[in-house]
């Protein structure tokens, strides 16, 4: 008599389950186990919610195996001992079970196939969670589908089986082996019950799962393409937890729907699909809920706000669509699918906190908590994951409300003490007047919370840290050509000029500009912005460049200006160290131009070890400058062509001691010339992020936020990896040219802390550098700008602009935050420059960008310039 023993997973059902089914068919007697493998440890260990619906479904499914004569078997531990143990304890020749996805699962299932092996007991994993396994679906190169529409498509072409296993009448069972109580495990919340509404909205295990695909196929599903993204209608299958612990089988719910009739079907069965391609990304990138697909994304400037995430989880951020979504979530223990996507873009995009914390609280919270649903629709929002929302989409959660939930039914259903408002104000308190939110009985602040962040300052926040649209290169370009050519420029942000971006604080009752991006330039090395400015009748004035540095917690500074700031730390006069500094700063200045003769491709890590620099040369004084100016990190501007770095230094008198161009900045900030660009050009779409551009034989087609247009030339003004996402079918030359320019993400703080300057307050200088220790080098570089000295501005606490701050900034003495990216320059970028005319107007596209170049406000109006001349129109200045 042979014994086979089924291990459960997450497929707690009898109706189709392959591990049974085959069971049944191989052995005479069966041993069904599950195992409760809570390793705390484990990322992947049930949240709340889920273990709410695991002990409901469990009691269902032992019920069910109970009825067929065979009692379910309990145990909690480490599955890679228990379930051989168990097998041998019943004289079991074989195990079945589901095939896992999720990386944890697939560990334990090796971890136990090794065990089973070495006991010479057989090991069968059987599809259940999924329609196809994960292996099978490939590119027709035999590649994996990064895109969601051509891996649908492969599927609807694979065609899904037909065949489904019935419930076993009767299962013969093996007797005499143990099993703990379910009740032991606590997996319900007591103190308190969170969960009591629950059992409301729900009926877990296989009976509640087979009675709500019933009911969505009988009332929901033809009209599913549109009541899906209405919240406050029962328009969706609502069947997300059934599936996830495998109460019903993914095969029978496609088979059962493809059946029905009316337009929703194909539309569901594409949400099926989705859910599919969720678990094949999840196969091919184990580490989907933490690593973004998207590698650009993985040093992104997150913020760090505690409060504002806390008041995201509680639905207390002051909007209400996001809170009502928040609250029916911790109420039911479920969210509608279009309220997850507006509550999750609303966390990232607008509040710029990690996906990976939503992706967190979603876990906990939710009953369907899915390890692969979960992390890849996160990343989806975020714009990081494979076929992600672009990182322009942000969601507007007013419009989204008043689009899916016109009448506020569902805001009113969970934000009841917004209940009395008019439908044109339940989207938008802040919107209603007095006199009606004293009807409603509603006070801002007090019954109801005031937005934890505008929804303009949130989308226009986020939109700096994802994307720079019309700056310097753009606005130049299109000025330069609109006399010729009937010019439109696109802009994803609502303003334009990227870089030059001035901002305006009220400091003792007086407006006061301050320029966080662009904010100096010298008519020597900026020979364009200078001619483009004096057209323009821009007024500027001196500014000063002067460069300090504060290293080791403020033990060791000094700064490149005067003699005496050269010495604002006295002790320098004794240190070896400082003498040992001024020494190789005379030698590098005198030998370094030299290397400009020869054809050497050394880095500047290699260039400064061959030639013997001292490490307090290249740590405290020419890398900290070279991260100053390229505003990337100490470690990274090793890796900067050593050629290119020196001739910059030459270009720019940065070699010389005296004799150094004269700086200047524009009179009242940069949006000044903006704003006079602005005047001069006929049509701007602000807020209308560019979403895609493809190729026709009848011209080249722009499809934006806007709508969708036809161009004969398109000038991209935008950074190259932005600028590669939007092309459609991108050329191996772009893909290969365009990709090779990295950037980094580099967060701007303006504020009035001076703890973020040097200690010594005559080491003070326009630019100062501050590392606390060696570990610092390889983050972004930290730099604090004193606008005081760099515009020329007099204020009673110093205005101070920090990137990177490396210590805290006092909450009080914060004004503004932004975020820029700045290209960062290696060998393959370089060469990436000189490929660049290759694709220069093939095809009719244009490159423009400062990433062109150096990076700076030159290099961007030069990229203009040049296209310009490309195509026929000369620039009003002349340079040498």
């Amino acid at each position: 008599m042979s014994t086979a023993l089924v291990w459960f997973k997450n497929d707690l059902r009898l109706v189709d389950n392959p591990s049974l089914d085959a069971a049944l068919q191989s052995a005479s007697r069966i041993l069904p186990v599950y195992v409760l493998d809570d390793d705390v440890s484990d990322p992947a260990k049930l949240g709340g919610a889920s273990r709410w619906w695991l002990h409901h479904s469990l009691t269902s499914l032992a019920a069910s195996l109970a009825e067929r004569g065979a009692p379910l078997i309990l145990r909690k531990g480490d599955s890679s001992r228990i379930i051989p143990a168990l097998a041998a304890e019943a004289g079991a020749t074989s195990v079945h079970a589901a095939r896992a996805h999720e990386p944890s699962a697939r560990a334990m299932d090796k971890a136990v196939a090794a065990s089973l092996k070495a006991a010479n007991i057989g090991f069968h994993r059987h599809l259940s969670a999924g329609l196809f396994p994960p292996e099978r679906i490939k590119t027709k190169t035999g590649g994996v589908y990064g895109v969601y529409t051509p891996f649908s498509r492969a599927c609807f072409e694979a065609g899904v089986a037909e065949h489904e296993s019935p419930a076993p009448d009767n299962i013969p069972a093996v007797t005499g082996v143990s099993s703990e109580r379910l009740s032991d495990w606590q997996l319900l919340p007591a103190k308190p019950n969170w969960a009591k509404d629950f059992q409301k909205s729900w009926q877990p295990g296989e009976a509640g799962a087979h009675r709500q695909l019933a009911l969505f196929l009988k009332n929901a599903v033809a009209g599913y393409a549109d009541a899906r993204n209405i919240p406050s209608q029962t328009g969706t299958s609502r069947l997300s937890p059934h599936l996830h612990f495998g109460e019903i089988s993914p095969r029978h719910v496609w088979n059962q729907a493809a059946k029905a009739k009316g337009a929703g079907v194909q539309t569901f069965l594409k949400e099926l699909l989705w859910r599919e391609f969720s678990m094949y990304l999840l196969w091919h990138h184990p580490d989907l809920a933490s690593t973004p697909i998207r590698p650009e994304f993985a040093k992104f400037p997150w913020a760090d706000d505690p409060s504002a995430l806390r008041a995201w989880q509680r639905g207390q951020t002051g909007i209400p669509i996001v809170d009502a979504g928040m609250r029916e979530l911790w109420q039911t223990g479920w969210m509608h699918n279009r309220v997850r996507m507006i509550t999750a873009s609303f966390l990232v995009k607008h509040l710029l906190i990690p996906w990976q914390e939503g992706e967190a609280w979603f876990w906990d919270t939710l009953v369907d908590a899915d390890h692969a649903a979960n992390a890849a629709s996160w990343q989806w929002v975020a714009g990081c994951g494979a076929d992600a929302a672009p990182y322009f989409r942000i969601f507007n959660p007013v419009l989204q409300g008043l689009k899916f939930d016109p009448t506020g039914a569902y805001v009113r259903r969970y934000v009841p003490e917004l209940a009395a408002l008019p439908d044109k104000f339940i989207h938008a308190p802040w919107d209603a007047p007095e006199c009606v939110l004293t009807t409603s009985r509603i006070t801002l602040g007090s019954t109801y919370p005031r937005p934890v962040i505008t929804l303009s300052e949130g989308r226009d926040r986020a939109l700096v840290a994802f994307k720079h649209g019309a700056g310097i290169s753009g606005l130049s370009a299109a000025w330069l050509l609109r006399h010729k050519f009937d010019v439109t420029l696109y802009e994803a942000q609502p303003r334009a000029g990227g870089h030059a971006d001035t901002q305006v604080v009220n400091l003792d009752g007086e407006d006061v500009p301050v320029d966080t991006g662009f904010i100096v330039y010298n008519n020597v090395n900026y020979p364009n912005l200078v001619g483009f400015f004096k057209t323009l009748g821009i007024t500027t004035h001196d500014s000063n460049m002067s460069f300090g540095v504060s290293k080791d917690n403020a033990t060791f500074e000094y700064a490149g200006g005067e003699l005496k700031q050269l010495f604002a730390q006295p002790g320098n006069l004794l240190k070896p160290r400082f003498w040992k500094l001024l020494s190789d700063i005379l030698r590098f200045n005198k030998a370094a131009p030299a290397l400009l003769e020869t054809s050497s491709q050394q880095s500047l890590g290699d260039y400064l070890s061959h030639h013997n620099y001292s490490t307090t040369f290249i740590e405290d004084y020419i890398l900290p400058m070279g991260a100053a100016i390229w505003s990337s990190s100490v470690e990274g501007m090793k890796a900067f062509p050593a050629r290119s770095f020196i001739r910059f230094f030459v270009n720019h008198g940065l070699l010389k001691l005296n004799d150094r161009p004269q700086w200047r900045t524009v009179t009242g900030g940069s949006k000044l010339y903006v704003a006079r660009v602005l005047q001069d050009l006929a049509d701007v779409k602000l807020d209308a992020a560019v979403q895609r551009i493809r190729r026709t034989p009848d011209g080249v087609v722009v499809e934006s936020a806007m709508g969708r247009e036809t161009f004969a030339q398109v000038i991209f003004a935008s950074h190259a990896d932005e600028t590669l996402a939007m092309i459609e079918a991108p050329t191996a030359e772009e893909t290969q040219i365009l990709g090779a320019i990295k950037f980094q993400n580099n967060i701007a703080i303006l504020h009035q802390d001076s703890s973020l300057m040097p200690k010594r307050k005559l080491a003070w200088s326009s630019w100062n550098y501050l590392s606390q220790t060696k570990d610092d080098q390889g983050h972004a570089v930290c730099l604090t700008y004193w606008m005081n000295l760099l515009q020329g501005m007099k204020t009673k606490l110093p205005l101070l602009v920090s990137l990177n701050p490396l210590i805290p900034i006092k909450a009080d003495k914060i004004l503004l935050r932004k975020v820029y990216r700045h290209p960062q320059f290696n060998a393959a970028a370089m060469q990436a420059q000189e490929d660049l005319p290759k694709i220069q107007g093939a095809d009719r596209l244009w490159f423009a960008g400062a990433w062109t170049c150096w990076g700076f406000h030159e290099d961007g109006i030069a990229s203009a310039v040049r296209i310009a001349n490309a195509l026929g129109v000369q620039a009003p200045w002349q340079t040498s």
